[in-house]
């Protein structure tokens, strides 16, 4: 029986610090613009410094204190901005038992653990032979994960594109390390109309007999008669294969033709069905579930993973979505919703008493950036500008002044 199809919130576990380091994300400004918010005091996106600092804690809380992030640790990155890492480390140290400098390093061991399992060269999968190596066929068959990338995708486009073999498939291999296995499933998809997954469901015996017999040959190299006899049969069966599929596409190709010139038969019941549309979901369905990945998971708002949730969503629902992301963030989007409204009603209710400008200009993005970063940190910021907080209603005769240079609660 073929595995189940991945939901968007398996597997999905975005590239280590390190990589996106190397891959130069965090000085690309745009995507920060996109992700961060803007700061309610320099009605700005964070730079790259912050913007990177922020993202190694939300990680870190991700691991060790996941409501942490719930609400907010803007005032702990802002903190930390002026104290210096040594001291941050030291603090999550005494708390946790970890720091910043160890949980990278997890991330690397666990990020090429996943490439050795996902991804590979030629020789890191094929002996001289021609046989899966000892190591792939040990760790493939004891824990049962998907098939390696090059032989997936042999698999997939000897079913789907044979043409595309004869072109080559490093260049598909090379994409996939640059920008994800999820964005190689979209574009297939749009292609051919399927994921690279369903290659996955077939079982290691039918890779084995196209890609070398587990049985060892003679040691002289050369190939017994059996292995001839199979072979030979194997093409046989290719070409009749090929040919059926060719000569189905002409067959196609015909009703295709038929069917532009003949009216359909409405009571033979034989037209065709229409093909179904592709269920879609509104522009404020999918900026309430860009607010809540840019809490929890940014990095799937600029690598096109976010595509795939909203497709699961216009299929299983909005209440189904907020299950989903309840078991794997710890918030449902019900509670986040009620937490954005409660935020931006706020933020109305303080601009339109201090500065009326930015009730028609960035507030959207000001709530963004409150939401990741927290309320406290955005009070901090409102205070440091105005002189009053998203509190001022009922604290607006009491002194903010010692509430400035508090060291926040790691």
């Amino acid at each position: 029986m073929g595995r189940q199809k991945n939901t968007p919130f398996e597997n999905n576990r975005a590239p280590s610090v390190s990589s996106l380091r190397q891959q130069q994300f965090f000085r690309d400004q745009k995507a920060i613009n996109r992700l961060s918010g803007v700061n309610p005091v320099s009605f700005k996106a964070d730079d790259a410094d912050r913007f990177e600092l922020f993202e190694q804690l939300r990680r870190f809380y991700a691991r060790y204190d996941a409501v942490r992030i719930t609400t907010g640790i803007g005032q702990i990155v802002d903190w930390a901005m002026v104290n210096g890492m040594d001291r941050l480390n030291q603090r999550l140290l005494i708390k946790y038992g970890e720091n910043i400098e160890s949980m990278l390093k997890y991330e690397e061991e666990e990020e090429a653990m996943l490439q050795r399992g996902r991804t590979f060269t030629q020789e890191t999968y094929e002996s001289s032979d021609g046989r899966l190596n000892s190591y792939e066929e040990s760790y493939n068959s004891s824990v049962g994960i998907a098939q390696p990338l090059r032989v997936r995708l042999t698999t997939f486009y000897k079913e789907n594109d044979p043409k595309q073999l004869k072109d080559g498939i490093d260049d598909i291999i090379a994409f996939v390390k640059t920008h994800g296995l999820d964005a190689l499933n979209q574009e297939l998809e749009i292609k051919y109309g399927k994921h690279l997954d369903i290659a996955d469901e077939r079982p290691t015996s039918m890779i084995y007999r196209e890609y070398g017999s587990k049985k060892e040959k003679k040691a002289n190299g050369r190939k017994t008669k059996a292995e001839k006899k199979k072979k030979k049969a194997n093409k046989k069966q290719e070409k009749e294969k090929e040919k059926g599929k060719k000569k189905a596409e002409k067959e196609k190709e015909k009703e295709k033709v038929k069917g532009k010139t003949d009216k359909p038969d409405q009571s033979s019941g034989s037209e065709k069905k229409p093909q179904k549309k592709r269920l879609q979901i509104s522009d404020n369905i999918k900026n309430t579930i860009d607010m809540y990945y840019s809490v929890y998971d940014p990095y799937s708002l600029t690598g096109g993973s976010i595509k795939h949730v909203y497709r699961w969503t216009a299929e299983n629902g909005i209440e189904a979505l907020s299950k989903q992301v309840k078991v794997k963030y710890g918030e449902s989007l019900r509670s986040f919703v009620e937490r954005l409204n409660l935020l931006q009603d706020d933020l109305i209710r303080f601009y339109t008493k201090h500065d009326e400008n930015r009730l028609v200009q960035g507030l959207n993005q000001i709530v963004r950036w409150g939401l990741r970063n927290g309320r406290d940190a955005l009070n901090a910021g409102l205070r440091d500008k105005y002189g009053n907080d998203l509190d001022w209603e009922r604290q607006e005769d009491e002194s903010f002044s010692a509430m400035f240079d508090v060291t926040p609660e790691f």
